[in-house]
């Protein structure tokens, strides 16, 4: 059995993960890719690979630490299990909360629980708030399959603290619109915990951020490509202006280089700039292509 789960892009908001969003509440959105993550089971008598499990070097360490949390909190015995990934490590996608996410539904469909999306969600979530490795705002699109508007509480620490607002389908026109955009990787500059370190440090300003996304929701329900494409670039060119990461130095070195909205659309991978326009020739370029419901 093979179990897949999409990997997402951020599409507005904070992020449970860095203290200086978590203590303020927030909003988030995040929408599935067709690209995904697979689960299935790892045959012990078979040696294991970096190629065979994720493209990352902690990438059997995080299955398995991952696998025993949520057999402990399924209260069912565990199962080897491993992952393989549709997008390199590097390209921004980043992959950990899927995979948890992947872990959770495995452990349903081999025991029966016959767990609902948001349950699936939410026990990752739990597996995740135990051993403190990401955020819990991610989980929610690669459980559903489909964008999520959720809300979270100030100083939120536990999943109980989060609400999903809205489950929705992208209009026609913003489907065709977005899968004109590229995502553009290439090595990272600094490390996640370099990176990670500058964010736990900044103090942002949270209410923009929650105007945008609320501004970014009703287009979407209003069909409104135009409103939300102007809330989108001023929400991330203000995300971007309040991050002290050195990250910011990479995308001005893009934008000098080609004509568009850059932004890293995901945490762990701090490698991925999502190309809004623009001609780009020789990079490392993944098509987007969102998922299907």
């Amino acid at each position: 059995m093979i179990i897949k789960v999409p990997l997402r892009l951020d599409i507005a908001g904070s992020y449970t993960d860095l203290p200086g969003y978590r203590e303020k509440g927030g909003t988030h959105i995040n929408v599935p890719l067709d690209y995904g993550v697979r689960i299935s089971h790892r045959d012990v008598s078979t040696p294991t690979t970096a190629a065979v499990l994720r493209s990352r070097r902690d990438g059997d360490e995080f299955i398995e630490k991952m696998n025993f949390q949520v057999a402990q909190i399924l209260n069912v015995p565990r199962v080897e299990l491993m992952s393989t990934c549709d997008i390199e490590h590097g390209s921004g996608l980043g992959a950990s909360s899927a995979t948890v996410v992947g872990i959770v539904q495995y452990y349903s469909e081999v025991y029966h629980l016959q767990l609902k999306p948001e349950e699936l969600a939410l026990f990752a979530c739990k597996a995740i708030e135990q051993t403190g490795i990401c955020g819990r705002q991610d989980e929610f699109s690669a459980a559903f399959g489909c964008p999520v508007y959720l809300r979270y509480n100030k100083n939120c620490v536990s999943h109980e603290e989060i609400t999903i607002v809205d489950t929705f389908e992208l209009p026609p026109e913003f489907r065709r619109n977005m899968e004109t955009w590229k995502l553009l990787y290439r090595p990272r500059t600094i490390s996640c915990q370099e990176m990670l370190d500058h964010e736990m440090k900044a103090n942002f300003n949270i209410e923009p951020i929650v105007q945008h996304t609320v501004l970014m929701y009703n287009a979407v329900v209003n069909a409104d490509w135009d409103n939300f494409y102007q809330a989108y670039k001023a929400h991330w060119l203000f995300v971007e202006g309040q991050n002290p990461s050195k990250i910011n130095a990479d995308i001005r070195e893009i934008r000098r280089r080609y004509e568009g909205i850059y932004i890293r659309p995901c945490g762990a991978g701090a490698g991925g700039y999502l190309l809004i326009h623009g001609d780009v020739q020789g990079e490392n370029i993944i098509d987007l292509k969102l998922k299907e419901n």
